[in-house]
């Protein structure tokens, strides 16, 4: 894992000022009657040093905690204390070092863990996406191709309405295949929001889409909604199952408006795509519909949250995720 300059930099600050505390215990205690309390200050500068993004700082402060232990045990004056319950304490100072450390390396191992997930993630959500264009484009330019057969077999027959009526068609499909690839292309594109707000991106990114949609947005976010943390699966989820929702609108919903609600509910995070198009029978769906519907509920699922999917004929549809967040600290 590469380091940046800055955060060598901040490693760099952070080991000189555990340096220091390190000599002031040292000195403290071969100076004040600490008795068994004295290992205590020696475990501070390792727990300090788990917040080290290289982990040779951390062992380097764990080393050298563990050489002014001993150098105290034999250099510091006799306190009236036994000599054996000085050994004892020093012992759970170095158990105590010990145990730090492992708590250190897990969570390094954590952190690579999340990142080679975060990784993969990106990786089949590439992978996934370029299928699914593959596929509609294959099947817009099949469509493509045989209505424009069907329009050079009914001008050959002389039959010039039926051509016109079917030029129509061939035009609203050509403009749908359009769209879809546009579509595609702005979700894609998500990918390089990443270093920017959540809530930003996911704003500019529905009204990028609603407009080459030609549809209205009225987008919202709670008041007082505090800044939230997506880890890089959730929100990348979050993000595709607002894509999808969009997209089956654009599809089927012969909406004018779309309203996106953004809230926060206890420990989950709420995002709700709704429109005023025709609505469907959610018991009656059945084909590429209930398989986009089961999508976006496996991708709810696997960020921890769930889908909830209100509609009716005439009425619309509600489309409402919900994804674990955590609090950001100022």
């Amino acid at each position: 894992m590469r380091t940046k300059p800055a955060n060598k930099k901040r490693d760099a600050r952070l080991f000189g000022i555990i340096l220091l505390l390190m000599v002031a215990a040292f000195i403290t205690d071969l100076r004040l009657p600490l008795g068994v309390a004295g290992g205590v200050p020696f475990v501070v500068p390792v727990a300090l040093a788990l917040w080290f993004l290289q982990p040779t700082y951390t062992w380097v402060v764990a080393g050298l905690s563990g050489a002014l232990i001993v150098l105290d045990i034999f250099l510091k004056p006799s306190s009236g204390v036994p000599f054996y319950f000085v050994i004892i304490n020093r012992s759970y100072a170095f158990l105590a070092i010990g145990i730090l450390l492992g708590i250190g390396h897990l969570q390094k191992r954590l952190l690579r863990a999340n990142e080679r997930l975060a990784a993969l993630s990106v990786m089949e959500e590439r992978e996934r996406l370029s299928r699914e264009l593959h596929d509609d484009l294959l099947q817009s330019l099949g469509g493509l191709g045989a209505r424009a057969s069907a329009v050079s077999e009914l001008l050959a027959q002389s039959r010039t309405e039926d051509a016109r009526r079917e030029l129509t068609t061939l035009r609203d499909s050509v403009e749908k295949a359009y769209l879809d690839v546009r579509h595609y292309v702005t979700g894609l594109r998500m990918s390089s929001l990443s270093d920017r707000r959540f809530l930003k991106a996911l704003e500019d990114f529905a009204r990028v889409f609603t407009r080459q949609s030609g549809l209205g947005l009225d987008f919202r976010v709670a008041e007082g909604t505090p800044q939230f943390w997506l880890s890089p699966v959730v929100e990348t989820q979050a993000m595709r199952i607002v894509q999808e929702a969009l997209t089956n609108i654009t599809r089927h919903a012969q909406a004018r408006k779309v309203s996106v609600r953004v809230s926060l509910n206890g420990p989950f995070l709420e995002i709700g795509v709704q429109d005023d198009g025709w609505g469907f029978d959610p018991d009656r769906v059945d084909g590429q519909d209930h398989l986009g519907l089961q999508i976006m509920r496996e991708r709810a699922e696997l960020a921890g949250g769930r889908l909830a999917v209100l509609a009716a004929p005439g009425s619309g549809t509600q489309v409402t995720v919900t994804v674990p967040y955590q609090k950001k600290e100022a």
